[in-house]
C-alpha cells in the first residue's frame, strides 16, 4: 500500500506547506526515536503483502456478482477473504502499539484512527465465527478441503454440526474401504483426494503381480504410482460431496452475515488503508497504514543516505546537494560532486531543462514521455507497440545522423570535452604517486587519441 501512495505523491506532490511540514515532523520523531523505528518496522512487516483496498473491493463484488454463482462455489472465496482480514486486524495493535508515545501531529492522527473501537468489535466478530488455528488458504494446498469444512467454529449452528459429524464418518468408511482392499488382496493400498474431495486410491507399481482385479476401475499410471477407483468408493464420493455441499451452504449463511457485520464498518477499514494520497488537511482523516508505511521508508532513507531536513523560508540555500537517485547507485557514487545552489528574489539563475546540449545537438535524449505513460497505466499492449514505434524512429534518426559530418564534429569535441573534465578531476583531486599518475595520464591520452581516430 505505501508504495502505491509514493507513486501517487510523485505524480501529484503535495503544495501545502502544512501538510509537508507534518510528515516532516514525523519522519523526523522516526529518525530520531530509534525504539519508536524499530518499533514501527516490527508492526509493520506482517502487512508487508497486504493489500486490504483490493481485498475490500473483491468483498464488495463478491457481493454484487453472488447471485449468478452458486452458494457453494462462492463459500471457498468468502472464506480466503475472511481470513485475510482477520489477519490485517490482528496485526493493527501491534501498529497502535508502536506509534502509542508519538509526539507528532500525524502520528497522533493515525493513533487515534486505529484506537477506534469498531476494530475490535471487527476483530472480536471474526473471532467468533472463525477457528483461531485456521490456516490462511494457499492454492494447491492438499489440506485445503478441511480448511472449509472446518472453518466456522462448532456449536454455532447445530445442523452445520450434523454435517460434519456425516462427512467425518464418511471419510472413515472410505478409509476402512482402503484397510479392506488390502487385507483382500495383500498389498498396501493408500488414500489421496483431488481438490474437489473425490477420494481414490494408489500403490506403487509393480505391486500387482498380474492385471488388476476386475473391481478395480478408472485404472491410469502416473510414474511409479498407480491410481485406481472402485464401485464402493465412487459411491461413498456421492455421499461425502452431498455432506461437503451442505456444510459448505450451512457454512456459507454464517459468514455472510458475518459480511453483513463487516459492511455495515467498512468505512473504518477504508480509513484504515486509504492511500489515495496526503494532500488534504490533518483535520480530514487522511493519515492510515499506507501513510506510515511511506513515512518510515522516508525514516529510513534518511538514515541510510544521511538526509537533512529542509527548512523553508524566503531563500533557497542548498549546500552540498546531491541526485538522490544517481547517489545511491554505486557506480555514479564516487564520480559525483556535491554541489551548492543559491536561489533569491537579488540573484539571478538557469533552470536547465530537457536533455543534455553539446553544441546545439542533443545528447542521449531518452524517450520520457514512454516513461511517463508507463506510470499513467496505460495497458502494456499499447505500451508495446510504442516502443517498437520509438525504437524504429531512433533507428531511423541514428542512421541520418551518422551520414551527417556534424554529427562527426559533434562526437570529436565530446571526446575532447571529456578528456578535458577528466583532466580536471585529476588536478584537483587525484593523489596519486609521481608514476602512477603519469601512467593514468598515459592510458587518458591513448583513449583520447583512438576516440578522436575513429571520428575522422
Amino acid at each position: 500500500m505505501g508504495s502505491r501512495l509514493l507513486r501517487n505523491n510523485l505524480l501529484a506532490p503535495s503544495k501545502v506547506q502544512a501538510t509537508i511540514d507534518a510528515r516532516l515532523d514525523a519522519v523526523d520523531e522516526l529518525i530520531h526515536n530509534e525504539e519508536m523505528y524499530n518499533a514501527v518496522r516490527e508492526s509493520l512487516k506482517p502487512l508487508h503483502k497486504a493489500d486490504l483496498d483490493k481485498l475490500l473491493s473483491s468483498l464488495i463484488t463478491s457481493q454484487l456478482g453472488r447471485k449468478s454463482t452458486s452458494r457453494a462455489s462462492c463459500f471457498s472465496t468468502r472464506v480466503a477473504q475472511m481470513l485475510k482480514i482477520r489477519d490485517f486486524l490482528g496485526c493493527l495493535p501491534a501498529v497502535q502499539s508502536a506509534i502509542r508515545t508519538s509526539s507528532s501531529s500525524l502520528l497522533k492522527l493515525l493513533h487515534k484512527i486505529l484506537n477506534d473501537e469498531r476494530f475490535n468489535t471487527l476483530q472480536n466478530a471474526v473471532s467468533q465465527t472463525f477457528n483461531e488455528d485456521l490456516p490462511l488458504y494457499k492454492k494447491g494446498n492438499k489440506a485445503s478441503l478441511h480448511i472449509y469444512v472446518y472453518a466456522v467454529k462448532a456449536s454455532i449452528n447445530r445442523l452445520l454440526d450434523v454435517a460434519r459429524e456425516t462427512f467425518r464418518e464418511n471419510i472413515g468408511d472410505v478409509y476402512q474401504l482402503c484397510q479392506d482392499i488390502s487385507e483382500k488382496y495383500e498389498i498396501q493400498v493408500q488414500i489421496n483426494h483431488h481438490a474437489t474431495g473425490n477420494y481414490f486410491f494408489l500403490l506403487k507399481r509393480g505391486t500387482l503381480p498380474n492385471a488388476p482385479p476386475k473391481e478395480f476401475i478408472h485404472v491410469t499410471t502416473k510414474g511409479n504410482k498407480i491410481s485406481f477407483s472402485t464401485l464402493e468408493l465412487k459411491k461413498k464420493n456421492a455421499r461425502i460431496k452431498d455432506a461437503l455441499d451442505e456444510i459448505m451452504i450451512l457454512s456459507d449463511q454464517i459468514v455472510e452475515k458475518l459480511l453483513y457485520d463487516i459492511l455495515e464498518d467498512i468505512g473504518i477499514l477504508y480509513k484504515a488503508s486509504d492511500d489515495r494520497g496526503v494532500n488534504a488537511s490533518l483535520s480530514s482523516d487522511s493519515c492510515q497504514i499506507a501513510l506510515l508505511d511511506l513515512l518510515w521508508s522516508f525514516a529510513h532513507a534518511s538514515i541510510v543516505h544521511n538526509y537533512v531536513r529542509p527548512e523553508f523560508t524566503g531563500v533557497m540555500a542548498v549546500k552540498g546537494g546531491r541526485h538522490p537517485i544517481l547517489d545511491a547507485d554505486p557506480t555514479f557514487k564516487t564520480a559525483l560532486v556535491s554541489n551548492d545552489a543559491y536561489c533569491c528574489t537579488s540573484t539571478c539563475f538557469q533552470l536547465i531543462q530537457g536533455a543534455k546540449v553539446v553544441d546545439g545537438a542533443p545528447q542521449n535524449l531518452g524517450q520520457y514521455g514512454m516513461a511517463l505513460a508507463n506510470l499513467a497505466d496505460i495497458p502494456h499492449s499499447m505500451f508495446e507497440h510504442a516502443m517498437k514505434a520509438s525504437e524504429r524512429i531512433s533507428l531511423i534518426n541514428e542512421e541520418q545522423e551518422q551520414k551527417s559530418g556534424v554529427r562527426r564534429i559533434i562526437d570529436r569535441r565530446k571526446a575532447l570535452i571529456q578528456t578535458h573534465s577528466r583532466l580536471q578531476r585529476i588536478a584537483k583531486f587525484s593523489t596519486l604517486t609521481q608514476e602512477d599518475l603519469l601512467a593514468f595520464l598515459q592510458k587518458i591520452q591513448a583513449e583520447t587519441v583512438i576516440a578522436l581516430e575513429t571520428q575522422v
